[in-house]
């Protein structure tokens, strides 16, 4: 939401799962915004489950933009929803560059599912530098924290 608010009004499409987001996208003129169907998750107002999957298919997505609700080096990424972690594993694999949003309050916070490892991430923008070692594994997977 946060990405969202500051995006400038440009000629672009952005796909979200984000019922909140797409209602804040849909002030600016010059942008396009395509939701996923699927069911809406209360707790996060985003949609997910297999019309969302399906939806997908035939999406190309150049970058990613993408939020996690905790990681740790031996979990990873993680979601606490089944639906939504299959649809992030989705949408990275569909994806030619990743952008991870997530603040340092997550880091070593493990959730039920994994969706992504430093490896399937290109950057990873956080309010602060994480720890020295996930640094340190993050600069052995390529991976470039902001």
């Amino acid at each position: 939401m946060y990405l969202a608010k500051i995006l400038p009004d440009e000629n672009y499409t952005i796909l979200t799962s984000g019922i909140n987001i797409a209602l804040e996208l849909v002030k600016r003129l010059k942008t396009s915004v395509v939701t996923l169907g699927g069911t809406v998750n209360r707790h996060t107002l985003s949609c997910s489950g297999p019309n969302a999957l399906m939806a997908l298919d035939s999406i190309n997505i150049d970058l990613a933009f993408m939020a996690s609700s905790g990681f740790s080096l031996d979990s990873g990424f993680t979601v606490s929803n089944i639906y939504e972690c299959e649809l992030k594993k989705k949408i990275i694999k569909r994806a030619k560059k990743v952008i991870m949003l997530m603040d340092k309050s997550k880091i070593n916070k493990d959730l039920a599912f994994t969706f992504a490892n430093l490896e399937d991430v290109d950057i990873w923008v956080c309010n602060e530098l994480p720890p020295e070692d996930i640094r340190q594994e993050a600069l052995q997977n390529n991976l470039t924290i902001i």
